[in-house]
This record gives structure tokens, C-alpha cells and sequence, in this order.
């Protein structure tokens, strides 16, 4: 019985700036990290319009996403596997749904879900989630929007919902790769953030969550420890434990919910009422559901075991 919290990202981006300036912070709109130069102090060069100031800080973070410009500049190495599963989104209004409640739909032959996320003055973000191999298109722009609103009634979502449904933002696919620096942390006061510091699959919808915690994390190892070399190595180790504990989740959620076939029917029927009680929860607890070697055996059975028997070999 807890309830969830649905924001638009934009929104809340906005809501958290407004805040951060009036609480001192100098917040510098329309502007663009030119250069970053690593050190003890770190010197950061921004462009704003025809002006460039150039500044000094303890620590400079790191916060422009999964395909960060700024961890390639640094050559910062990564490690990148390619994800399973596709998102398609839009931003649309006109669709009848339930206000107070967020709308998820599964195939009887799992697979993909379509989910709706009702939002305030009419609209809503409308979600398709797929497995790579169903082999369907990627949906983008808007002469694909008809074949998206059809794949999402295919899910179970309510025909009548999308009849009068238009589009108010663009319509994409995500590819998702999962990108992550070897640290969280840099020598010379650079610390990345949110998917810059490594990415979670956006089926699942941790990505803002993993951002909002990681500033947290951050921020609570600076104020405990004081040294910014200490504090960001504390956090990068603190880091690097719930995001891998977050992947492996999203990855068990991925066999369970999304892989199709006999017997990907066989492993749901065995495996679903396991994630339930062993309270396997990703949207609720994400990282801090069990996630250790045992639950994952006492999921999948023999087949987690035998991959578990390599694993150690």
C-alpha cells in the first residue's frame, strides 16, 4: 500500500533548480561546459551566450547522462553491453484514464508492456516496452504513432483510452546500451552522477530514481567525511554496490517478464510467485530488494544454479 510518485521529468528538472537557487546555488540556464580540467582545485570553463567564465571548485560533478560528452572528453574508459529490451514513449493529451493510478499491461505472452502514466491539464506519457526478439520496429515520429497506439491495445490497454489521444511531444525508441565508467569517482575532484555514472534499463523507470539517489549518496559523504578525496571514493564504492544490485534485478525481471517461448512460460510460472514472496521488488525497494546468490537460486531453481556453478569456476 505505498503509493508512487509519477512526475514529469521536466518538471520536476525545473522544480529542483528553482529550489537550488533560492538556496544560494548560482544556477546558469542556456550554458555549456566548454572545458574541465581535473585537479585539486578543479577548474571548469563554461559558455553562456557570447560570454565564457571560467571556474575553480573542490569537486566538480558530472551529470549529462548515459551518452555523457563530458566522460568521453575525459577518456574516461567504460564498459558497454547492449540491453535486450526497447522503449517507444510519447507525450500525449486527450486520453480518458484513470488520473490517481499508473495504467501497466502485459500479453498473455508477455513479452512487452504498454504502460500509461497519467499526468496533470490532460495528458499523459504513453510507454511500449519490448524484447529484442519479437523483431518489432522502432517506432519514431508521427506516421508511426498509429502503429504504436495499435501495439499498445495488442498489450491490453483500453482501445477507447486512445481514440482521441494526440501527440504533444516527439515520439522515439530507446536503444538502450548499458554504459558505466570503471569508478563513480575520478582522481582530481570529478565525480559523475544519474546515467553519466552508469545506466539502469529504462523499462523499469529507476533511471531519476538511481539520479536522486546517487545525489544523496554523494551528498551525505561530503558532509560526513569532509575531504573531498575520501568522500567521493566512499561514495563510488556505495555507488557501484546498488547499481550493480539494481542491474541484476532488472536483469532476473527481464527473463521473468520478457522472454517468450514454452519455456519462458514454464520459467513464469515457477518464477513469479518466488519474486512476490521473496519481496523482489524493483519499482518499490529497487536496490535494497534481495538480490544475493541464494535469492536468485531460490527464483530460477536449478537453471540459476547451474549458471551460478560456471560463475564460480
Amino acid at each position: 500500500n505505498t503509493p508512487a510518485m509519477n512526475v514529469h521529468h521536466p518538471e520536476l528538472q525545473n522544480a529542483l533548480l528553482t529550489a537550488a537557487q533560492d538556496a544560494g546555488a548560482d544556477v546558469m540556464r542556456a550554458a555549456r561546459v566548454c572545458a574541465l580540467e581535473p585537479g585539486a582545485p578543479v577548474w571548469v570553463s563554461i559558455e553562456a551566450g557570447a560570454r565564457t567564465r571560467r571556474l575553480r571548485a573542490r569537486l566538480a560533478v558530472i551529470a549529462d547522462g548515459r551518452s555523457s560528452r563530458l566522460r568521453r572528453e575525459l577518456a574516461v574508459p567504460i564498459s558497454a553491453t547492449a540491453s535486450a529490451m526497447r522503449v517507444a514513449g510519447v507525450l500525449v493529451s486527450g486520453v480518458p484514464c484513470p488520473e490517481a493510478a499508473i495504467s501497466a499491461f502485459y500479453p498473455a505472452t508477455f513479452g512487452a508492456l504498454a504502460a500509461l502514466f497519467p499526468l496533470p491539464g490532460d495528458r499523459a506519457r504513453i510507454y511500449f516496452a519490448y524484447h529484442r526478439a519479437l523483431a518489432l520496429p522502432s517506432y519514431a515520429g508521427s506516421d508511426a504513432l498509429a502503429a504504436l497506439f495499435e501495439r499498445c491495445t495488442w498489450a491490453g490497454m483500453p482501445s477507447h483510452w486512445l481514440e482521441h489521444a494526440r501527440a504533444i511531444g516527439p515520439l522515439a525508441t530507446i536503444d538502450t546500451t548499458f554504459a558505466a565508467p570503471r569508478s563513480a569517482a575520478l582522481p582530481g575532484g570529478i565525480a559523475f552522477i544519474g546515467d553519466a555514472a552508469g545506466n539502469v534499463d529504462p523499462t523499469f523507470g529507476c533511471g531519476l530514481s538511481l539520479a536522486l539517489r546517487d545525489a544523496r549518496c554523494l551528498a551525505e559523504c561530503l558532509a560526513r567525511d569532509g575531504d573531498v578525496s575520501v568522500a567521493t571514493a566512499d561514495y563510488a564504492r556505495q555507488r557501484a554496490t546498488y547499481h550493480r544490485a539494481l542491474r541484476r534485478i532488472e536483469g532476473w525481471l527481464t527473463r521473468v517478464l520478457y522472454e517468450t517461448g514454452p519455456g519462458a512460460d514454464a520459467l513464469r510460472a515457477s518464477a513469479l510467485p518466488r519474486v512476490d514472496e521473496l519481496g523482489v521488488d524493483v519499482i518499490g525497494a529497487g536496490p535494497d530488494s534481495p538480490c544475493d546468490d541464494e535469492t536468485e537460486r531460490r527464483i530460477f531453481g536449478s537453471d540459476s544454479q547451474d549458471r551460478l556453478s560456471a560463475r564460480s569456476l
